[in-house]
């Protein structure tokens, strides 16, 4: 017998003993931007893993194939749960969504707030270091004070939705 067919074998051997914990990601599911809504310009696009639960004898599980509908001003989305919703990133225009899940005579719904995060290095806090002049114009700055962390974008903030949990009851 080679050492190569030993390693396989061996290596195969041991994948046996290896639990198992990791789970694949939710699909990714596209919102549909509604027809009638006039919408913010879009800065790029949010996600919001969306999961489904129940309670019986007092032990939460998750539930797997539970229809959902997230709702927004702007956007729509039909799905089966677990699933991971995009939604555009309309900066500090970000609307609340609603997400309602239903599954076997119960149902639930939940609402959810984007936390606006500062884009860029200093994420709005003011900068303090050492510069130096290489253009046209020479000099130097020591504890120099700018703010924004170099982002001149006119929306400098990105919309984070949290994990969205519905318990259905």
């Amino acid at each position: 017998m080679s050492w190569k067919l030993l390693l396989i074998g061996g290596g195969l051997g041991l994948m046996g003993c290896v639990e198992q914990t990791g789970f694949a990601d939710p699909p990714l599911v596209p919102s549909q931007i509604r027809s009638e809504a006039t919408m913010p310009p879009a800065f790029g696009i949010s996600t919001i893993p969306v999961r489904a639960f129940v309670t019986e004898a007092g032990a939460t599980r998750e539930v797997t194939g539970a229809t959902c509908e997230l709702t927004s001003p702007y956007s729509t989305a039909s799905f089966a749960a677990p699933a991971t919703v995009s939604v555009p990133d309309l900066g500090n225009q970000t609307p609340v969504v609603r997400v309602r899940c239903a599954e076997g005579g119960r149902s639930g719904a939940v609402e959810a707030r984007a936390e606006l995060r500062a884009l860029g290095g200093g994420g709005g806090w003011p900068m303090i270091g050492v510069s130096v002049g290489t253009g046209g114009y020479s000099g130097v700055s020591v504890g120099g004070l700018w703010t924004g962390g170099g982002n001149a974008s006119a929306n400098a903030w990105r919309a984070v939705y949290p994990d969205v949990q519905v318990m259905m009851r």
